[in-house]
């Protein structure tokens, strides 16, 4: 060999590459053992089952888990009538919506046809900037100029209020998005301001019963809004509830006696002092249908975009809940939704005060431990039941002055107390706190305990 020869001269070992090779050559290792790689594959396909094991035993697990997670959820909120698929929602409602909701869509139809309410109510804000004066910020002319042109809608809309409660039609394929967007076509809040300025409008011209009409018509929006059942609508509601009792405040001051025609107003639910508060407890229970269905619209549903989930073609809403169909995640997913949503509405059913502060921690504690899904989705009800606590403390202030204006008209002078007009449980909802009454001179003057004190000075 060659290498052998180089090895003989003498020349291999004192060559690093030689001597490289050399030793490579001469350390062989023995050869491996056909037993010995046995032995590793058998180990290998063991370890491949007991992992394919402990995953399917985990899996089967983390699926027997969601199951039970689900059903017990299902098991609690059916428990608590919360509403859990469209068919519990539409039950009981008018299949094609009833005689006060054709009336009301008549009427908001001919207010559209008779002009750009959005245009028109644009930068229009009803009562100036910082929304708290008792009196009317100044009406734009262009406004002004195209008021006229509503006098039918707004008349034909009062008339819808005094038919009493409106159910709008539901559709059993009906998704949020289309229920949303057909209301915001409704342009109940652009509608509402309209009415305001009217109501300022007739009270400049002298025309105390053409402003009644404008107020009225103002509080029917928000017998409309009443049944509906998602929270941005019912949101619209309560500012409408707001702005007409408002505007009744200002107005029954340059009434002779107001007593009676504030006593007719139809008020937003909850004014009524000791009643139930649960309106947004509904509004939250209502909107679970179409959560937990988008949910449950498949897999499919973790890559898109929200939406995306609200689409129709994910709304086939079963009148039961097929439990085995869905991931395991999924049905984690739901059942975290309708816990969080149960929860929710148990919240809301309680004094406002309170629900406020704890509608916010459950908020907090499902954006840092539920499922994902589920913080996308969770709704933190606490805006809603600020607004709705500051609506019920301009219209509760209004039912204190209609009592109190009717104490006058019978006995010849203001009441001293709660208790002599029989509100003793009419408490300010921010802080359920009682309303005061201060009297000076010729005056009486209503005020609440709330952050943002409301007043009602009479006269």
């Amino acid at each position: 060999m060659k290498l052998a020869v180089h090895f003989e001269a003498g020349n291999g070992l004192h060559n690093p590459k030689m001597r490289t090779m050399w030793a490579s050559i001469d350390s062989t290792q023995p050869a491996s053992n056909p037993n010995d790689r046995t032995m590793n594959k058998r180990k290998t396909i063991k370890w491949g089952i007991v992992s394919l094991t402990v995953v399917f035993i985990a899996y089967f697990a983390w699926d027997l888990s969601a199951t039970s997670q689900l059903e017990s959820a299902l098991e609690e909120a059916r428990a608590q009538g919360v509403p859990l698929t469209m068919a519990d929602l539409i039950e009981g409602r008018p299949e094609g919506g009833n005689a006060a909701s054709h009336m009301y869509s008549e009427a908001i139809s001919m207010c559209n046809a008779a002009g750009d309410v959005s245009g028109l109510t644009n930068e229009y804000e009803p009562f100036g900037d910082e929304g708290k004066d008792k009196q009317f910020a100044e009406v734009p002319a262009e406004l002004l100029a195209a008021l006229p042109d509503f006098a039918e809608g707004i008349a034909l809309l009062h008339r819808a209020g005094e038919m009493g409660e409106c159910y709008f039609p539901i559709e059993a394929q009906e998704s949020l998005d289309d229920r949303i967007n057909n209301w915001d076509a409704i342009r109940t809040l652009d509608l509402s301001r309209l009415l305001v300025a009217a109501v300022k409008v007739q009270m400049d011209k002298g025309n105390l019963e053409g402003a009644k009409i404008a107020v009225q018509a103002n509080l029917a929006l928000t017998t409309a809004h009443r049944h509906e059942p998602t929270l941005p609508v019912q949101m619209a509601g309560i500012i409408t509830a707001n702005y007409g009792a408002r505007s009744a405040m200002i107005l029954a001051a340059q009434l002779d006696q107001p007593a009676e025609w504030l006593a007719s107003l139809d008020l937003i639910e909850g004014t009524e002092p000791g009643s139930s508060t649960s309106l947004i407890a509904r509004a939250l229970a209502s909107e679970l249908p179409y959560f937990t269905q988008a949910l449950g619209g498949g897999e499919d549903m973790t890559t898109k975009q929200l939406i995306e989930l609200f689409d129709a073609s994910d709304m086939e809403l079963p009148d039961t809940w097929s439990l085995a169909t869905e991931t395991p995640y999924m049905r984690s997913a739901q059942a975290s939704l309708i816990e969080y949503v149960a929860a929710s509405i148990a919240i809301a059913e309680g004094p406002l005060h309170d629900a406020i502060g704890r509608a916010d921690a459950l908020a907090n504690k499902v954006q840092e431990e539920g499922n994902s899904l589920v913080r996308a989705y969770a709704i933190n009800a606490s805006p809603l039941l600020q607004n709705y606590a500051a609506c019920l403390a301009q219209t509760r202030l209004l039912l204190l002055g209609t009592k109190a204006y009717a104490h006058r008209a019978k006995t010849g002078s203001w009441p001293k107390d709660l208790e002599s007009l029989g509100l003793e449980e009419l408490h300010d909802p921010r802080t359920n706190i009682p309303f005061q009454l201060i009297q000076s001179g010729s005056t009486l003057t209503l005020v609440g305990d709330g952050r943002d004190s409301v007043e009602w000075v009479l006269d």
